[in-house]
Protein backbone atom coordinates (compact mmCIF):
# COMPACT_ATOMS: atom_id res chain seq x y z
CA UNK A 1 0.00 0.00 0.00
CA UNK A 2 1.41 3.39 -0.99
CA UNK A 3 1.60 6.05 1.67
CA UNK A 4 0.18 9.48 0.84
CA UNK A 5 2.56 12.38 0.29
CA UNK A 6 2.14 13.51 3.90
CA UNK A 7 4.41 10.61 4.87
CA UNK A 8 7.73 12.25 4.03
CA UNK A 9 11.01 10.46 4.79
CA UNK A 10 11.35 12.58 7.95
CA UNK A 11 7.88 11.55 9.15
CA UNK A 12 8.56 7.89 8.41
CA UNK A 13 11.88 8.10 10.27
CA UNK A 14 10.12 9.59 13.29
CA UNK A 15 7.44 6.91 13.14
CA UNK A 16 10.12 4.19 13.08
CA UNK A 17 11.80 5.45 16.23
CA UNK A 18 11.05 3.70 19.49
CA UNK A 19 11.88 6.62 21.80
CA UNK A 20 9.07 8.11 23.85
CA UNK A 21 10.65 11.56 23.69
CA UNK A 22 12.82 12.95 20.89
CA UNK A 23 15.08 15.99 20.49
CA UNK A 24 14.16 19.02 18.41
CA UNK A 25 16.37 17.69 15.63
CA UNK A 26 13.89 14.82 15.09
CA UNK A 27 10.94 17.11 14.38
CA UNK A 28 12.82 20.00 12.75
CA UNK A 29 12.77 18.58 9.19
CA UNK A 30 9.03 18.02 9.48
CA UNK A 31 8.11 21.52 10.70
CA UNK A 32 10.85 23.17 8.60
CA UNK A 33 12.36 25.07 11.51
CA UNK A 34 15.98 24.79 12.67
CA UNK A 35 16.28 22.76 15.93
CA UNK A 36 17.89 25.65 17.82
CA UNK A 37 14.99 27.92 16.85
CA UNK A 38 12.49 25.31 18.07
CA UNK A 39 14.31 25.11 21.43
CA UNK A 40 14.37 28.91 21.63
CA UNK A 41 10.61 29.07 20.99
CA UNK A 42 9.97 26.50 23.72
CA UNK A 43 12.11 28.31 26.27
CA UNK A 44 10.42 31.63 25.42
CA UNK A 45 6.97 30.02 25.77
CA UNK A 46 6.19 30.56 22.10
CA UNK A 47 5.98 26.89 21.02
CA UNK A 48 2.28 25.99 20.75
CA UNK A 49 1.28 22.85 22.61
CA UNK A 50 -1.18 22.27 19.78
CA UNK A 51 1.83 21.06 17.78
CA UNK A 52 3.03 18.73 20.53
CA UNK A 53 3.81 18.55 24.21
CA UNK A 54 7.36 18.78 25.46
CA UNK A 55 9.45 18.64 28.61
CA UNK A 56 12.29 20.96 29.58
CA UNK A 57 15.13 19.48 31.59
CA UNK A 58 17.89 21.97 32.24
CA UNK A 59 19.04 23.16 28.84
CA UNK A 60 17.51 20.19 27.05
CA UNK A 61 14.08 20.13 25.46
CA UNK A 62 12.44 16.84 24.51
CA UNK A 63 9.25 16.38 22.50
CA UNK A 64 6.72 13.58 22.91
CA UNK A 65 6.98 11.62 19.67
CA UNK A 66 3.55 9.97 19.66
CA UNK A 67 1.84 13.23 20.65
CA UNK A 68 3.52 15.02 17.73
CA UNK A 69 2.51 12.29 15.28
CA UNK A 70 -1.09 12.25 16.54
CA UNK A 71 -1.54 16.01 16.51
CA UNK A 72 0.03 16.16 13.06
CA UNK A 73 -2.49 13.65 11.74
CA UNK A 74 0.02 10.92 10.85
CA UNK A 75 -1.35 8.37 13.34
CA UNK A 76 -4.60 7.88 15.22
Amino acid sequence: MDKPDIYTPAVLALMARKDEVVPASAIAPIVHIHPSVIVKYVKEGRWPREICNYVISGRNVKFFRIDFLRKGGWIQ
